[in-house]
């Protein structure tokens, strides 16, 4: 029921936004291509039923002369819905955290919207994933698609998963 419930929502979200969407994100991530880190939340829904989810920080990193990538500087922890754990008698999904990635340089985001990503928890027939992000004006929220796997980001405030509290 509840991973229904999680595809009703992206559904929904993907529905709703198709009227005001654009191809091209530059002027969107322009603002977080500024030599600082930002919280990245990221939430995927791959085409076998498996749904990652994730707060982490990523940094621009200098891959060449005036180009910069928003990248990953350490594992980008990722919360599965495979995870169940049992907390106070009830089963809790999301309970467990795993690394999406060996080292840095993981997941790319460049300034026009296009974005690598390598990760741990890909499907065994999947090499990388890479596609272009699709955004709204009115949005936060940019999406994309690799061979039939969801992917959406954002750019939020608070903690990374897996952090202290």
């Amino acid at each position: 029921m509840f991973k229904q419930s999680i595809y009703l929502i992206l559904l929904l979200n993907i529905f709703s936004s198709t009227m005001l969407v654009q191809a091209d994100c530059t002027q969107q991530l322009a603002s977080y291509f500024n030599f600082n880190s930002h919280l990245l939340q990221m939430t995927a829904v791959m085409r076998n039923g498996q749904v990652f989810y994730t707060r982490q920080t990523i940094t621009p990193f200098n891959v060449g002369p005036n180009i910069l990538m928003l990248t990953n500087g350490n594992s980008f922890d990722v919360l599965c819905s495979d995870n169940n754990k049992c907390v106070n008698g009830a089963s809790q999904t999301f309970s467990t955290k795993i690394n999406s990635f060996f080292d840095a340089k993981g997941i790319n985001i460049y300034p026009n919207g296009q974005v690598n990503l390598y990760p741990l928890w890909r499907i065994p027939a999947d090499p990388v994933y890479r596609f272009n992000l699709t955004c709204s004006p009115t949005s936060n929220v940019f999406y994309g698609f690799a061979q039939e796997n969801y992917f959406a980001f954002s750019f939020v405030n608070g903690t990374t998963v897996g952090s202290s509290c």
